[in-house]
């Protein structure tokens, strides 16, 4: 899966990386055996797919290569089965979109100006 994901940032076609996360979320989710979790994940996912298809086209390639890193850890972590460090990993890439999104859509410069009025 982490490969599928790799390869679709390379190739920069940002519905095939929107894609192939999903692909990877959805087995991650469904791997847990939680199905509930599994299914708000899936309406989380659906929610958050045109932001990701914004941020994903104004990406550096730094921010890509954290991603791919960020996703390499998770698929390490659940082969190995250490659910601290899936969950631990998964943190990490949630607050990296997060702050990656805020910069990418001017959030960030928009809160630091209000600030300083």
């Amino acid at each position: 899966m982490a490969d599928r994901c790799r390869q679709a940032m390379a190739e920069r076609n940002v519905l095939t990386v929107i894609d192939a996360l999903e692909g990877f979320y959805k087995a991650l989710f469904t791997g847990a055996g939680n199905r509930m979790a599994a299914m708000l994940a899936g309406m989380l996912y659906s929610k958050a797919g045109l932001l990701r298809a914004v941020t994903f086209q104004r990406q550096t390639d730094i921010d890509a290569k954290r991603s791919m890193t960020h996703i390499a850890r998770i698929a390490t972590a659940v082969r190995s089965r250490d659910a601290d460090a899936v969950a631990a990993t998964c943190l990490m890439q949630v607050k990296r979109s997060r702050d990656v999104a805020m910069r990418l859509l001017g959030v960030v410069d928009h809160e630091r100006s209000r600030r300083k009025s």
